[in-house]
């Protein structure tokens, strides 16, 4: 079960660096061996214990740093920018409609897998991208369009109630697009 996990989670890691790019924030991907780097790097976990890593025999993937969905909401809504937030809430719903539309279902897309670079959304939990031709189909990103962000429109009901009609009516609006 672990080896399946692993494969799938760097398989879903492969679509986000090929396909993904802009949806993701990924911009370098290294799954196998080389030998280029030389060097170790060094990682401190949240104990502060450091850790030395060999870059060449490591895998991992790099993406730029976002500021997590809640955060960035709280954030703009204590600084009384409704306007960002707005900008904030029409990028997540270009974010899942151009995931849909390229042709890939994200099976654990919760908002804590999401965050924000600027105003811009991101998914940064890439470890469950599936491919699926027919989410290209209207009705299908439509459906994942409404299901997916329903979690983002409870929290903003109990924290942010003064962006719940520009959401709503910005969501009518796409889905009957």
């Amino acid at each position: 079960i672990r080896e399946f996990r692993l494969t799938r989670t760097f398989s879903s890691c492969k679509l986000a660096y090929d396909r993904l790019q802009e949806e993701t924030g990924v911009f370098y991907l290294h799954l196998n061996p080389t030998d280029r780097f030389h060097r170790n790097l060094t990682l401190i976990d949240k104990n502060g214990v450091a850790y030395q890593v060999p870059i060449d025999s490591s895998k991992f993937i790099l993406q730029k740093r976002a500021e997590p969905l809640e955060n960035h909401f709280k954030r703009l809504v204590h600084e009384q920018r409704y306007e960002d937030a707005q900008t904030s809430i029409d990028s997540l719903f270009t974010l899942i409609i151009n995931r849909c539309k390229k042709g890939f279902f994200d099976r654990d897309f919760i908002n804590r897998n999401l965050g924000y670079i600027d105003n811009r959304a991101i998914e940064i939990d890439l470890g469950s991208f599936i491919p699926d031709p027919n989410m290209a189909n209207p009705l299908a990103y439509k459906k994942e369009l409404y299901f997916a962000t329903l979690e983002l429109r409870e929290w903003l009901d109990a924290h942010a109630p003064e962006l719940l009609p520009y959401f709503d009516n910005t969501l009518q609006s796409r889905l009957y697009e």
